[in-house]
């Protein structure tokens, strides 16, 4: 499978469990814990059977800062969708979007200087995360 389907494959997933979850009644702080748990139970297997031998090699601070980001991230993002009604639901997730979407952006200015172009899009991200979320 091409990395261009994993990321068409990656983005619809990441687009529907939110709105799943938003309908599960389930308090932010909860729902996180249940997502985490069912995330490693389905994943599990599957790292498992690639072998644990990458383990030892790996940069152990960039994997815990990781799952530091990734934690905060999954109570912040499950906490917004128990506090937000079905229909706002949209709103916040491009809020959402548009920031994470301006994180890599930064990143690869940084590494490799900014552009008008890039700067004009981080400018306009910014402007839209305002105009929806009023």
């Amino acid at each position: 499978m091409t990395a261009e389907i994993k990321a068409m494959i990656a983005g619809l997933c990441f687009g529907l469990w939110p709105l799943f979850m938003n309908q599960s009644g389930l308090t932010g702080k909860i729902s996180s814990a249940v997502f985490a748990f069912l995330v490693f139970a389905i994943v599990a297997p599957f790292a498992f059977a690639d072998g644990m031998s990458k383990i030892v090699e790996a940069n152990w601070i960039m994997a815990i800062a990781a799952g530091i980001f990734g934690a905060i991230g999954i109570l912040s993002f499950n906490g917004m969708l128990a506090q937000t009604r079905p229909q706002d639901v949209g709103a916040m997730f491009i809020i959402m979007i548009l920031v994470q979407t301006a994180v890599p952006a930064v990143h690869q200015m940084i590494m490799n200087g900014v552009t008008p172009s890039k700067a004009v899009g981080i400018l306009l991200a910014l402007v839209a995360a305002v105009l929806l979320s009023r």
